[in-house]
């Protein structure tokens, strides 16, 4: 769920990207803390073109700029070599279906 309303499929994906991207530094902290830390980065599957490139960009462009500052730490996080965001086939993509409406039945 979220909280604020996205003006483009793009930015929508970014920010359940960031919204992932929290959840997994949670994990990793767990781990370290309990001895297994993780030396790589963790992989991020995203099939939207546009966050891909939001997120490895360095900085917000001008279309971005209205976005919320706290989902912009996924940029900080890939450039800091915790997560790995990679491309991924919409039909590979097993979570895309639950994001679709069923529409009217």
């Amino acid at each position: 769920f979220q909280a604020t309303i996205a003006h483009s499929s793009t930015e929508s994906e970014f920010t359940a990207a960031a919204d992932a991207a929290k959840y997994i530094l949670y994990l990793r902290t767990l781990l370290h803390e309990i001895g297994l830390s993780q030396e790589d980065a963790t992989i991020l599957y995203e099939d939207n073109q546009g966050a891909l490139l939001m997120a490895n960009a360095q900085k917000p462009t001008k279309r971005t700029r209205h976005m919320d500052i706290k989902v912009f730490a996924l940029q900080d996080w890939v450039k800091r070599d915790l997560l790995n965001l990679q491309r991924i086939n919409t039909s590979d993509n097993y979570s895309d279906a639950m994001t679709k409406s069923l529409g009217r039945t």
